[in-house]
């Protein structure tokens, strides 16, 4: 008795009608359910998906009961292989998720259902998901996804048999809705040696897009019709230009360039006319645009980025204030106090030793040198220490090496001074007003210039910085109505005030400081970085690649030539050229000049005259002299 009731106890029933179903069931499917479980359960472990969900057609809920025990007997079989599963009709629901990973989903196909292509086929975002169809071995491939599109970024895996253990899996795909479908062998799963999966990754695999055409947008300077013709030939050069290009010969693509009607919409707007390669993005419009574009988060809301293909940096720039010292110290800067007091010391002591020399001769009467008093020997060591010469011609030993010491120590001493005063002429810099953010917010002389609708806009506003959130609010919108709307007119509206600064970035400074008529300065400290892609428009199924493309040009070094490029023409383009020594520069020395000439002749005249009066005097005394003793 108690033999006869475990035996029909529950779970000996479930097991009973599990197997009799399983039985009956094996001729109206593809293959058997077990091999279906396990190339699931293998899949899902390659993919490493959270879960799994079995996607059943209405046609297959219409079955009934049959239905429901085998899709039942399908859960419990995947559960004692601990891969969660689910049940999903198609349509499917709103917010199908499992948890941070992609789930797997998994379609058992009748082989006389009909129909189901078109239930699946572009009832959601395919690429968002892992699938797995299960075909038979009749079925031809490019006849099934006759009028289905599966995305260049989706994972979808055709399983079929190929004998009586093992199944085949190819993965399918299609570059674009008219091109042909793509297949690849994907690999097998036997009883015996499981899964084999392929040794190439997701875009080695997928690296052609067999002769795409991407509508490209890209802003144009100058002549519209000239600037296509040289992009159309792809003549036009740059940076950028060079790694699209590259990038063109390595995926297969051409690209048609199509330019906005008005370049105003660099971010977000409320506006959903939004104008500009932004909007051009949001609409359709184009697929791509291959201009350097500076990456925020308020424009991932709008457009995708492929990899920062660069970095770029903005600055607060102003009209260069060239401020120059026109004072008498300015020919005391290059030496300090304390040295020009030892120079001068040196100058009397050489002085006084040739004057205590000749006079020490003299008195020996060896008569080696000539008689000359102190005044006279200042302005030979005076002479000496400017690297002047002099008509002196003595035999005496102790003044010869006075004058070479002399010169010795004139040579060096005249040498740093050159090169200090030199330098002081020709380096001089700017004197800044401010030197970061919160000097610029302290000085508050300036109005702040940005362009409408820009990153540099966009980073203000959203910054979590004090100060930068009070220039936002102080300055960019007290004159939003009057800021520019390129870069070219907000750095001409600088030159032409100087109480005027831009926020600009590095790139657009080296397009157009050649075209404007004054010199500009950065700002050192009142920067932030920001980083430069390309934009594709929200949700492109060629992101991926892009990216896949971007990192192994990155690896061989290609995408450092940005940045070589950007700090080469910075320093070359961007900042103030070395200044030519001016006649307003040098009017101090030549004041210098004019006074000692106009010195020389006012002494020269009085020696004349004191010379002409001594004569005078000197003939009318003996006069006077003669008339007395005659």
């Amino acid at each position: 008795m108690s033999l006869l009731t475990n035996m029909i106890s529950p779970s000996f029933v479930f097991c009973c009608i599990s197997m009799f179903l399983f039985i009956d069931c094996q001729d109206k499917f593809i293959f058997p359910l077990t091999r279906i479980i396990d190339t699931v359960t293998s899949v899902n472990t390659y993919f490493r998906c959270g879960c799994v969900f079995l996607v059943k057609s209405l046609e297959q809920e219409s079955q009934g009961k049959f239905s429901t025990d085998r899709v039942v007997y399908e859960q419990k079989l995947l559960a004692s292989r601990r891969v969660a599963s689910a049940v999903l009709p198609l349509p499917f629901p709103a917010g199908v998720q499992c948890g941070r990973n992609r789930p797997l989903m998994v379609i058992t196909q009748h082989h006389r259902a009909v129909g189901l292509q078109e239930q699946f086929s572009g009832s959601h975002a395919m690429s968002n998901f892992f699938w797995l169809l299960f075909l038979d071995k009749s079925s031809s491939l490019e006849e099934f996804f006759t009028d289905i599109n599966i995305p260049f970024d989706c994972e979808f895996l055709v399983a079929q048999p190929e004998n009586d253990h093992a199944v085949g899996l190819t993965e399918v795909y299609r570059v674009s809705p008219t091109l042909p479908l793509q297949t690849y062998r994907f690999g097998n799963w036997t009883p015996d040696g499981g899964l084999t999966w392929p040794s190439r990754g997701f875009y080695h695999r997928r690296n052609n897009l067999q002769g795409l055409t991407l509508k490209t947008g890209l802003k144009l300077e100058g002549n519209n019709s000239e600037s296509l013709n040289r992009v159309e030939t792809k003549t036009f050069s740059g940076v950028v230009s060079r790694i699209w290009r590259q990038l063109e010969n390595e995926m297969n693509f051409t690209t048609q360039y199509y330019e906005p009607e008005a370049n105003t919409c660099n971010s977000s707007t409320s506006n959903a006319s939004c104008a500009g390669i932004n909007g051009m993005l949001q609409t359709g419009q184009v697929d791509v645009s291959n201009a350097a574009t500076r990456m925020s988060a308020v424009r991932l809301a709008t457009v995708d980025f492929t990899v920062p293909i660069g970095e770029s940096r903005f600055y607060i720039v102003i009209k260069a204030n060239d401020v120059f010292i026109k004072k008498w110290i300015v020919f005391a800067t290059p030496f300090s106090l304390r040295l020009w007091i030892a120079v001068a010391c040196i100058m009397v002591v050489s002085a006084i030793c040739l004057t205590e020399i000749q006079v020490l001769e003299r008195r020996n009467d060896e008569g080696n040198t000539e008689d000359f008093s102190f005044v006279t020997a200042m302005f030979l060591v005076v002479g000496v220490f400017c690297q002047q010469g002099h008509n002196i011609s003595t035999k005496s030993t102790p003044v010869l090496l006075t004058f070479v010491t002399s010169y010795l120590t004139a040579v060096v001493l005249f040498a740093c001074y050159s090169a200090g005063f030199v330098s002081y002429l020709t380096l001089r810099h700017s004197q800044l007003p401010f030197t970061d953010f919160k000097g610029f917010l302290k000085d508050g002389s300036f109005e702040l210039l940005a362009m409408k609708r820009s990153v540099e806009w966009d980073y203000f506003k959203s910054s979590s910085d004090d100060v930068l959130r009070e220039i936002y609010s102080k300055f960019l919108l007290r004159l939003e109505v009057s800021h520019p709307d390129t870069a070219l007119e907000g750095l001409q509206r600088v030159c032409h005030h100087t109480k005027v600064a831009f926020i600009i970035c590095t790139d657009d400074m080296m397009t157009y400081v050649d075209k404007i008529n004054c010199t500009i300065v950065r700002i050192p400290e009142a920067s932030f970085p920001a980083s430069v892609a390309f934009a594709l428009a929200k949700g492109s199924h060629f992101r991926g690649l892009f990216n896949h493309r971007l990192q192994q040009l990155r690896r061989n070094g290609v995408l450092n030539m940005w940045n070589w490029y950007v700090s080469s023409k910075m320093r070359h383009r961007v900042d103030p050229p070395k200044p030519s020594i001016s006649i307003r520069v040098a009017k101090p020395i030549l004041y210098v000049l004019a006074v000692g000439a106009v010195f020389a002749v006012g002494v020269l005249t009085v020696e004349i005259c004191t010379k002409h009066i001594s004569s005078v005097l000197r003939l009318a005394k003996g006069k006077l002299y003669a008339v007395q003793i005659g």
